[in-house]
């Protein structure tokens, strides 16, 4: 029984070290990891992916993810279609004007209740509860609604990250899905 109690004490010893050297070792490397994370973050704005990848939705593709713009006045307005900020007219937009969104007059729009904003969902809500209504006061911030560009195929899904109530910036994340089928 001694010889099984030494044995054991001594196990518990040594797994007790090495527990204390892992979280040692441990602390290092997360520390190396969080700044290697850190120097990693994306800048303000996203880069668009080079490539694009499934939506999930059958008959679309994903072109970017999650771009953030931000428009500084009114006479700037988002090209859904090229992820960008611009003052030249654009063939699909996002434009704003007296404390709204707008639309091209053949684009349609939904807004959802709440929560987050799926490609299914806008599609069902573009269908079944169309607005061109995009009214600031509706979409504060961290509001998400969809945009399909004129002709049914493209959509975009944009939340909303800061707006402004008179001509102030407004800045906004988009995903665009192209119609592939």
């Amino acid at each position: 029984m001694t010889v099984a109690t030494l044995l054991l004490g001594a196990a518990a010893a040594y797994v007790l070290l090495d527990y204390t050297d892992y979280f040692d070792d441990s602390a290092e490397q997360n520390t190396g990891r969080q700044n290697t994370a850190a120097a990693l973050l994306p800048s303000a704005t996203p880069v668009p992916p080079a490539s694009s990848h499934e939506a999930g939705v059958p008959g679309y593709t994903t072109v970017y993810t999650d771009l953030e713009l931000t428009s500084p006045d009114r006479d700037h307005e988002f090209d859904l279609k090229d992820g960008k900020v611009t003052q030249d007219a654009s063939a699909w937009y996002l434009a704003r004007q007296a404390g709204a969104f707008y639309i091209q007059e053949d684009g349609d729009a939904y807004v959802p209740p709440a929560g987050p904003l799926t490609l299914i969902d806008c599609l069902k809500g573009i269908e079944t509860q169309p607005t061109s209504a995009l009214p600031f006061t509706t979409l504060r911030a961290d509001r998400s609604f969809c945009v399909r560009a004129s002709g049914g195929q493209d959509v975009a899904v944009v939340r909303t990250l800061a707006t402004a109530t008179t001509d102030g910036p407004v800045r906004v994340s988009i995903t665009y899905y192209r119609r592939s089928a």
